[in-house]
């Protein structure tokens, strides 16, 4: 199911920013419920509230998820991220949300920033519109490992079994989201010293993020413009999720 997700493979440009992920323990985030609350509500629907904190070296993020399930499919996710004590972090590598789904969800369509892999200060060359590929292809096999992928600006991807058979399974939000659809985590490509050594999953780990820190512009430095950094405060969006 959806969790939060607040870490990324580091990219070369993260040099300004990787030791303090790791030290603090940004990749190993380790979640505890505090409260869960399940409720009917009179339009037949389920309100279900989660309460989380994930706790790192460095203090401790909360995640209150409000979960509306109707009957027909669709899933209305709110969250509310609340980074407390988090320091010695410029900023955070991306907030948002990851999922893991079947193998058979192997079609991507989306509208937003394509058809290239783009992100929020790499993307003047990515047009808005309406893109098709598959999870295979979406990965982008630098030489060393690393974050890549997302796709920015996006308004709803929809994924699909590759011959259109059976059930698929859209995402949308009420503001634009960055996403990105690898048969890798980002576990995988930190372990990895090349991509032919890369162990491809059989599911698929969908990553729908509000915020994502931005590349920078040369690997020997400087760091990302700072109104491309993910600052640490709090954070709020929603996603719908639809079964087709």
């Amino acid at each position: 199911g959806p969790q939060l997700n607040l870490y990324r493979s580091p990219i070369k440009n993260d040099r300004p920013f990787r030791a303090e992920w790791m030290n603090n323990g940004l990749n190993s985030l380790a979640a505890t419920i505090d409260s869960f609350i399940c409720e009917k509500q009179p339009n037949g629907s389920m309100k279900v509230r989660i309460s989380k904190s994930l706790k790192c070296r460095a203090g401790r993020v909360v995640h209150n998820a409000e979960y509306t399930i109707f009957g027909n499919g669709v899933i209305h996710v709110g969250n509310k991220v609340e980074p407390q004590d988090l320091k010695g972090i410029k900023s955070l590598p991306r907030v948002g949300l990851k999922l893991s789904l079947s193998k058979q969800l192997e079609n991507v369509e989306w509208y937003g920033c394509g058809p290239h892999e783009n992100y929020p200060d790499r993307k003047t060359s990515a047009l808005l519109g309406t893109y098709e590929s598959t999870v295979t292809d979406l990965f982008t096999p630098y030489l060393i490992p690393q974050e890549n992928g997302a796709r920015c600006d996006v308004r709803r991807v929809k994924l699909s079994a590759s011959d259109r058979k059976g059930p698929s399974l859209v995402v949308e939000s009420s503001e634009p989201f960055i996403f990105s659809a690898l048969h890798y985590d980002a576990a995988d490509m930190d372990k990895a010293i090349r991509p032919e050594f890369m162990k491809k999953r059989a599911e698929t780990i969908l990553c729908i993020d509000h915020k994502m820190l931005g590349l920078g512009n040369a690997s020997c430095g400087p760091a990302p413009l700072v109104q491309y950094w993910v600052d640490v405060k709090p954070y709020q969006f929603d996603l719908t999720l639809t079964v087709q």
